[in-house]
């Protein structure tokens, strides 16, 4: 179908490269269909002829329908992993070409007739997300806390579905008549202080919830965003209210969406006013901050466009909305980048030069689209599916595909049964209104239509056989559940939650400590005794290098330039060598050029001594320098360090590793205890990752 449609449709484009047709992945699936034409059930109007609107009207809950017939009464499997499993709605995508069309959101009737027959969904990007009434109370909640003196955000938070304060509490709070006859008047303010037993009983809830969004804000920038923002759905039970909600699963879903945005919010800024002020502006632009490529696993239906799907497949693909339109009849702008030219209309008139460029812009719009289609067809690797109607071929996005998918007017009813699918009918439309009438040749009929000389297979989808006009308002959840009077049950479903309740908190208190922790050699040294020698045996004595100057320089400049430059070096480098490489590091730390002499005598005299000429004499696979160890501890510590310089030798006397570590005299002078220690602990990690003899050496340059 891909390769026939779109080496038509590039031939017909001078300026297309030539195309390159797909070759075969793997072999065709015959137990059910590849290629689905799904009809709108109603597309005919009032006056009895096909219309656009009506199309687009009817076609969410047909595709709605069947994802639904898919998840749970196909028994179709996909591939997954290289294994089949049975298909679940995390394999569907369904694809626009556009989300909105000026202010109207087309996603949002495809969602609610999703919701409707409790199918999850993903929507990536679009406005529906944040015209959720769960998503809008949770943001205007999140605002009030921000700013509390915004007393039209706090009284929005105190009326909606987290607080649900009546509007008699309120009153009484706003304005309250004593005893006397007088009137006392009070803002809606969190951050005034009120005590209950200066206010009418009555509008006690009012003080509580006001509290609560004080306490809120007084800590939100103290502590993560997410944490602010799940407290408050804690405290007011948001969780449970809403679970009872029709589509519960799918609202607290988005308030998790909100709290995951949140979370990942924290990388960019640390400021619960910058996250507020963000979901305001994607609120009010109608995007969402939610990345094109979906997390493997994610389980829910994909909605998106077919831009934000590059780059991504999908066992089944839903092409949705085909009468949204592509190209207009004259071309609305033109840009000539040689002439540094943006043309476009202005108030009712249209430039000479734009009228000229009208035939060349629509046609970029037609290649364009073909584009687009393609992207969208080829991200299906076991099932397309494309809206049809079954009296007349639709103008849309996807005309492109009618011929292919439209059997001649000869063969509309040679419709025969089609494998894996139900039994179909004989109608492809299920009402054609007072006034409609079937076409001449008849509609298609549902069925299978085998593949010919330029077209592939194709089954035409018989839309009686889904559950269509889903009633989205069933009773609500909490009032069939409390419609149930048995106590014993109410008290089972109580401690069952107490029981959920106490485990939770165990599990949270668990993971608050951590399993294990990481710290330095010199942090673990300095912060208490450790008797490594005792356990261990481990020999470690301290030699010196000769002195040169009584009074040289020091400091810790000095020996960050002194441990650098032995760093560097090879151990059997000459006094040139040494020069250049103090020289370079000292400009970069700024040192003297008295540190720089002495840094290079020092160095000079520390590679001459007998330990060092040792060191140098082993083979290269015997030393390491700078080399990281770590070691961990009966108390679940890591201890992260790194050796200056550790060599093996092979002598009748000592077949081990010798560990070198070295301090300036007056390092060594501060807190020689500490360093003898830490030289311990690079020669136990040693010791356990070789399995050999370690002695250490702490050497006093």
């Amino acid at each position: 179908m891909v390769n026939t449609t779109f080496a038509r449709a590039m031939a017909e484009d001078e300026d297309a490269a030539e195309y390159v047709p797909l070759r075969p992945y793997r072999s065709d699936i015959t137990e059910r269909p590849t290629i689905v034409a799904l009809p709108a059930p109603s597309p005919y109007a009032d006056y009895g002829k096909v219309n656009p609107g009506r199309i687009a009207d009817s076609l969410p809950d047909a595709v709605a329908a069947f994802v639904n017939w898919l998840v749970n009464d196909s028994h179709w499997q996909v591939e997954e992993k290289e294994r089949r499993v049975d298909l679940q709605p995390r394999h569907i995508a369904i694809l626009f070409r556009g989300l909105r069309s000026f202010d109207k959101d087309l996603a949002k009737p495809y969602l609610r007739a999703l919701e409707a027959r409790h199918v999850p969904h993903v929507l990536m990007g679009g406005r529906s997300f944040h015209d959720r009434e769960e998503v809008v109370a949770l943001r205007t909640a999140v605002a009030a806390i921000e700013w509390p003196d915004d007393e039209l955000k706090v009284f929005a938070t105190l009326r909606g579905p987290f607080f649900s304060i009546s509007d008699e509490a309120l009153l009484i709070f706003r304005q309250e008549s004593t005893a006397d006859g007088t009137v006392v008047r009070r803002r809606l303010d969190p951050m005034r202080r009120l005590d209950k037993e200066s206010v009418n009983p009555d509008a006690h809830e009012v003080i509580d919830a006001l509290a609560l969004l004080r306490d809120l804000h007084q800590g939100r920038n103290r502590r993560p965003i997410a944490q602010t923002i799940t407290m408050f759905m804690h405290a007011v039970r948001a969780h449970a209210g809403i679970a009872l909600w029709q589509n519960g699963e799918q609202a607290l879903a988005n308030c998790q969406r909100l709290i995951d945005m949140a979370r990942r919010f924290e990388g960019e800024a640390s400021s619960f006013r910058a996250f507020v002020e963000r979901m305001e502006a994607q609120a009010e632009g109608g995007e969402t901050n939610e990345t094109p490529i979906v997390e493997e696993g994610t389980e829910g239906v994909r909605v998106m466009t077919v831009h934000k799907a590059k780059g991504l497949e999908f066992p089944v693909v839903i092409l949705a909305d085909p009468t949204y339109k592509t190209t207009r009849r004259t071309a609305s702008r033109h840009i000539d980048p040689k002439r540094s030219v943006w043309l476009e209309r202005l108030c009712g008139a249209a430039p000479i030069e734009l009228q000229e460029a009208n035939a060349l812009e629509l046609a970029r719009e037609r290649a364009e689209n073909v584009r687009v289609v393609y992207v969208a067809a080829t991200r299906a690797q076991e099932l397309l599916v494309v809206p049809t109607c079954g009296d007349e071929p639709i103008e849309g996005w996807l005309d492109l595909f009618n011929s292919l998918l439209y059997p001649a007017d000869t063969e509309r009813r040679s419709g025969i049964p089609a494998p894996g699918c139900p039994e179909f009918g004989d109608d492809s439309v299920i009402e054609r209104g007072p006034n409609g009438r079937v076409p001449p040749g008849g509609s298609v009929r549902p069925g299978l239509y085998p593949d010919g000389p330029e077209r592939p297979a194709v089954v035409w989808w018989d839309p009686a056989t889904l559950k269509l006009e889903v009633d989205e308002l069933a009773a609500l959840r909490h009032e069939r559940l409390l419609a149930s009077d048995d106590a014993e049950a109410a008290a089972e479903s109580e401690r069952a939650y107490a029981a959920w309740r106490a485990e939770r908190d165990a599990l949270i208190a668990r993971a608050g400590h951590p399993s294990l922790s990481v710290e330095t050699v010199t942090s673990r040294v300095r912060s208490q005794a450790v008797e490594v020698s005792l356990e261990t045996g481990i020999e470690v004595t301290v030699e010196h290098v000769a002195r040169g100057e009584a009074d040289r320089p020091g400091g810790r400049r000095f020996g960050a330039l002194a441990h650098t430059i032995i760093a560097a070096t090879t151990l059997d480098s000459d006094s040139p060598e040494v020069a250049r490489l103090a020289s370079a590091n000292g400009r970069m730390l700024g040192a003297t050029a008295e540190e720089v002499g002495a840094v290079t005598d020092t160095v000079r005299r520390t590679l001459e001594h007998p330990i060092l000429r040792r060191a140098s004499s082993v083979a290269a696979t015997d030393i390491r320098r700078e080399t990281p160890v770590t070691l961990e501890f009966d108390d679940h510590t890591i201890v992260e360090g790194v050796v200056d310089l550790a060599f093996r030798e092979r002598t009748p006397e000592f077949d081990g590793w010798m560990v070198v570590d070295f301090k300036t005299d007056r390092e060594f002078e501060h807190l020689p205890d500490a360093h003898l220690r830490q030289v311990r602990l690079y020669a136990l990690a040693i010791s356990r990752a070789t399995g050999l003899p370690v002695r250490g050496v702490v050497l006093v340059i």
